[in-house]
């Protein structure tokens, strides 16, 4: 169960809208991409209040592969781990640059991934295929929403003030997201989002069936190059909760994720 919830507090994030026939980024070029989050999940199970505290910086080389009028194809390579989890009185640090605990058993399903490109192919703003990875939960941020990394829109739309929604998911999962253009440079255009987000999931653990239903609220600030359309740096905050069920209880969970991603011009 606390897991379940530790990799849940990953799962969230927003948006955007591709238009590809916009997108000026050379490719080839590698970007350095770091993201940094906090997330605190709480908790009630079998009468016991449980709190789980995670701190991460995950460090990724961003490169966009090939354009299409419509899609665009992406690689995402994770450099570096680390992360500082609290859970039940216990803290527990990770570094893939730290040589102490690179050969720690927990580090198996990162170093996996390290330095291993991830390959996202996009298309009408849907996405066609993507590399299978383990589930860790430090790249999540990063590849739940690859279309956060372009604002690919029509210059004529590009003025303060305009506004669009669009949606993602299906019945079991669904996101509604708002977006408003805030201010607009000869260099720079700052986004605002708002989402609305349902999640409910089934999946077992230990043969035990686990339910988990959850209504949220999220806001975001994304800054874009107005030239090439790619991300300078996005803020966020998100607020979820619901209720986890299992056969034998009902109990409350509530998670905050705060994000902030920068993008080495």
């Amino acid at each position: 169960m606390k897991k379940y919830l530790f990799f849940l507090g990953f799962s969230f994030t927003v948006s955007g809208l591709i238009q590809a026939q916009y997108l000026k980024v050379p490719i080839g070029k590698k970007f350095k991409v770091v993201t940094q989050t906090e997330n605190n999940i709480e908790a009630t199970m079998m009468d016991q209040h449980q709190e789980i505290r995670n701190e991460s910086i995950v460090f990724h080389d961003l490169e966009l592969k090939a354009i299409t009028n419509t899609g665009y194809t992406l690689s995402i390579t994770p450099t570096r781990f680390k992360m500082q989890m609290n859970m039940v009185g216990m803290e527990q640090k990770i570094d893939t640059d730290s040589a102490s605990t690179l050969s720690a058993p927990e580090m198996a399903a990162f170093n996996e991934l390290l330095n291993q490109p991830i390959i996202i192919v996009m298309d009408s703003n849907k996405l066609v295929s993507k590399t299978v990875v383990k589930q860790v939960p430090a790249i999540t941020a990063n590849l739940d929403d690859p279309n956060r990394f372009f604002l690919l829109m029509e210059p004529s739309k590009m003025v303060q003030g305009y506004q669009w929604v669009d949606s993602i998911g299906n019945a079991d999962m669904r996101s509604v997201n708002h977006y408003t253009v805030m201010n607009v440079s000869p260099t720079e255009v700052e986004l605002n989002i708002t989402t609305d987000s349902k999640i409910s999931t089934v999946t077992k653990m230990q043969e035990m069936e686990i339910k988990q239903t959850l209504k949220g609220y999220a806001t975001a600030k994304r800054w874009y190059n107005r030239i090439n359309g790619l991300i300078l740096k996005e803020e966020s905050t998100t607020d979820m909760a619901g209720t986890t069920e299992t056969p034998e209880t009902n109990s409350p969970v509530s998670l905050k994720i705060k994000l902030k991603l920068v993008v080495e011009q």
